[in-house]
């Protein structure tokens, strides 16, 4: 069977064209961001990142991107950051973000052996999920021209296959999200057993709007990266149907989205350059960051793109008041016990701080 730049291997079922859909994400520079990267720069960061998937089994199941190490959001911070205590020492730690907040770190680790996976990632998530879902390897293009990546491009195109167009649904809507998909590292209970808890999902009996689970399923992992290429990276991106966009589980899908406060996820054909306002709640029905013209302007959903990532107008759950999926306070407390802020922590944290505009 044929393979792709990453040594997965294509599946027969794209071979032969018999899937049911397929989207594509078009990514690219946004030069009308406030602080936007050089083409060198964006090119460094998505050949890497590409090339650092770990593929097993034929197909991606971790990433050693960035592995043990964090980068800045200039742009965010984190929600519910007025109830951190250690806001104060953030911010001396951090610096702030152009409304005065610390600012946001991410961090990345790869599995922690053969059998676990990154704490981040929706190729990952894919890989691990059990379902007829393939990611292709990145394609790069500078202009119409598909070229190496270790040649100038000016666009990346991530291309998702599924053999089924209900399994997409039940990736979206959080159906299916089996315990593998989750880093060992992430994981409460460190005795959890991931054979024995290979099909947990969530129940249908739990459907609300706030979704506290064992681990980001599906939708939250990829908004949350995207959200960062568009905030932390100053890019942009599209999401498209390539196939299957006429079926009514279609509609369903980018419906569900937009109804759950992520309809920058949605395959909606429209450039997307706005995000979430804080980190660690990726819904949002109303307040986002929107980076256009070389600012960055606090607005809404409803206020941009003709609406389109957004619910009706009059909605009631427009005014749906956000709440933290990360338990911001309790973590930065425990890392102020820790000794986060010590002095002699300080030339650590320096040591793992990547710095993507360099």
């Amino acid at each position: 069977m044929a393979t792709d730049n990453w040594g997965q291997t294509i599946p027969s079922w794209v071979e032969d064209n018999s899937y049911e859909c397929a989207t594509m994400q078009t990514i690219t520079q946004n030069d009308a961001h406030p602080t936007p990267m050089t083409s060198a720069q964006f090119c460094t960061m998505m050949k890497e990142s590409g090339d650092k998937y770990i593929v097993r089994d034929g197909i991606v199941k971790d990433s050693d991107w960035m592995d043990g190490k964090f980068i800045e959001d200039g742009q965010r911070t984190y929600t519910g950051v007025d109830g951190i205590a250690q806001k104060d020492e953030m911010l001396a730690k951090y610096g702030a973000t152009p409304d005065g907040n610390p600012k946001a770190t991410l961090s990345f680790s790869k599995g922690v052996d053969e059998n676990d996976t990154s704490n981040w990632g929706p190729a990952q998530w894919l890989g691990n999920s059990g379902l007829d879902a393939y990611m292709a390897a990145y394609v790069y293009k500078n202009g119409s021209t598909v070229v190496a990546n270790t040649e100038t491009f000016d666009s990346v195109e991530v291309k998702v296959y599924w053999k089924y167009i209900d399994d997409y649904k039940k990736a979206i809507t959080g159906e299916v999200n089996p315990i593998a998909t989750i880093s060992s590292r992430v994981i409460p209970d460190a005795s959890t057993n991931k054979s024995t808890a290979a099909n947990i999902s969530p129940s249908n009996e739990e459907v609300s709007l706030e979704d506290f689970g064992r681990g980001e399923d599906y939708k939250f992992k990829t908004t949350c990266v995207n959200d960062f290429l568009v905030s932390g990276a100053a890019m942009k991106y599209k999401k498209e149907w390539l196939k299957g966009g006429s079926h009514e589980t279609a509609s369903l899908i980018d419906s569900f989205l937009i109804a759950n406060g992520m309809g920058r996820t949605a395959n909606l054909n429209t450039w997307v350059t706005h995000c979430c306002t804080t980190l660690g709640q990726p819904r949002t029905t109303k307040d986002v960051l929107n980076f256009v013209g070389g600012q960055r302007v606090e607005t809404t959903l409803q206020d941009i793109d003709s609406g389109v990532f957004s619910l009706p107008a009059g909605h009631p759950m427009i005014q749906h008041t956000a709440t933290s999926d990360v338990k911001w306070k309790e973590f930065w407390q425990e890392q102020y016990d820790a000794g986060a802020f010590s002095a002699e922590n300080e030339a650590i944290y320096d040591a793992i701080r990547v710095d993507i505009y360099s």
